[in-house]
């Protein structure tokens, strides 16, 4: 969805739509990759948004004097493909709990759904839970995107969903500490949250983005399992490197942090009137004592043109950029 939105709006600048290689390099940005998506960006706004920050990133590169652009990620160990079915296999037992709290067991076999059924699954069984207690988000997957024209390769869309886990874990406390919930009360937790949380967990676990495993626990889908993660950290302000083999060589190391360094190093780049120059916009402008957003709204609209069509989607946009520049 976001690829094709992308694709219209360059066409729209008498530009070539977006190749192979670039979504590649797309998908690899920490924005991407790392699904840290608000509810919003499950609208129609968010994914308008998300395709215009994605022209800007294709038309900034294309805009370099240098196209350093790596046409695809560096290819796995051979022996990891049989390691990675490994890994997912620890958790057939938690899938096969998930599958018995939907319903989804019977006689003892699982009824896993398509990936299009998931949103309407997922939204019937939400209109029947109450909305109190944590909120959570769920990342639901949606559809496969071809990023192929031979179709031998695929991109999990979602989209993010705020469930309700119907209790606090605040008020578990022991004295004056939190504790970790019983088994009873834990079954006494609404069930989205649940798949929120497990799902959450396998992620870490395994590198996979969120919408990945919940695809896994709810459709057999087999998420990609990273042998080398590699990130840039606002934390420790460097890059984090995760090997998830021993078995995995220095010189694996080197060309998946090589590779994802370019990535990154594309992101240090200003854009044309996208997120970056938001950020700067919105900073300057509060230094100001009369600063207002409408205000800052129109002179940014006056200066760049109206990029942004709503004033909300402007403030949204401000706020996403800021949390990915300063991790707060």
């Amino acid at each position: 969805m976001v690829r094709d939105r992308a694709d219209a709006a360059l066409r729209e600048r008498d530009q070539q739509r977006i190749s192979d290689g670039e979504w590649q390099v797309v998908l690899g940005l920490t924005w991407m990759a790392d699904s840290e998506f608000s509810p919003l960006e499950g609208t129609e706004e968010g994914l308008a948004e998300t395709a215009a920050d994605v022209v800007d990133r294709v038309l900034e590169w294309r805009s370099l004097p240098r196209r350093e652009i790596p046409a695809v990620r560096p290819a796995a160990p051979p022996w990891w493909s049989a390691e990675s079915e490994a890994r997912l296999c620890r958790y057939e037992k938690v899938r096969e709990n998930v599958l018995g709290t939907f319903g989804l067991m019977d006689g003892g076999q699982p009824h896993f759904l398509k990936i299009t059924e998931v949103a309407s699954f997922v939204s019937a069984i939400a209109a029947g839970e109450q909305e109190r207690g944590d909120g959570l988000v769920l990342h639901v997957p949606t559809e496969l995107t071809p990023l192929d024209d031979e179709g031998r390769d695929y991109f999990l869309e979602a989209e993010a969903a705020l469930v309700w886990r119907g209790s606090s874990r605040t008020e578990l406390r022991d004295g004056r500490f939190l504790r970790e919930p019983t088994v009873a009360e834990r079954a006494c937790e609404q069930r989205l949250a649940r798949l929120a949380e497990v799902s959450q967990a396998i992620a870490d676990r395994i590198g996979c983005r969120p919408a990945e495993a919940v695809a896994y626990l709810l459709c057999d889908y087999h998420p990609r399992v990273p042998w080398v993660q590699t990130s840039y950290s606002h934390e420790h302000d460097g890059y984090v490197i995760v090997v998830r083999d021993g078995r995995v060589t220095p010189d694996d190391v080197a060309q998946a942090y090589r590779y994802r360094r370019d990535v990154l190093g594309l992101r240090t780049r200003a854009p044309q009137a996208g997120p970056l120059a938001v950020v700067r916009h919105i900073d300057a402008a509060k230094k100001r004592a009369d600063f207002s957003w409408p205000a800052a709204y129109a002179s940014f609209c006056e200066k760049y043109g109206k990029r942004y069509t709503t004033l909300k989607s402007f403030q949204n946009t401000y706020s996403r950029k800021k949390k990915e520049l300063t991790g707060k």
